[in-house]
């Protein structure tokens, strides 16, 4: 089994503080869907920003990881805006 550093845990806890964060941030803003969708923007380019932070800090930084991460922000940003345009 591979052994996780310190360092690499860290910035996964700063990970979940972030999204737990968030989800604090989205239901506060229940009866503002506005406000809603830009907060999970917000979270999106620091989910982008998290990614770029971790790899650049591991020496494991490379063009794919990047478009990895974009993808995967601006694709949980169009989920959560679609769902939350229909309920």
């Amino acid at each position: 089994m591979k052994k996780t550093s310190i360092r690499t845990r860290s910035d996964y806890i700063v990970l979940i503080i972030g999204l737990n964060i968030w989800l604090i941030a989205y239901n506060q803003l229940a009866h503002k869907p506005t406000w809603q969708i830009i907060s999970t923007g917000i979270m999106a380019g620091c989910y982008i920003l998290w990614g770029y932070w971790h790899h650049k800090r591991s020496k494991t930084l490379y063009e794919g990881v990047m478009w990895e991460y974009t993808s995967f922000g601006l694709l949980a940003t169009a989920l959560v805006v679609g769902v939350l345009h229909y309920f």
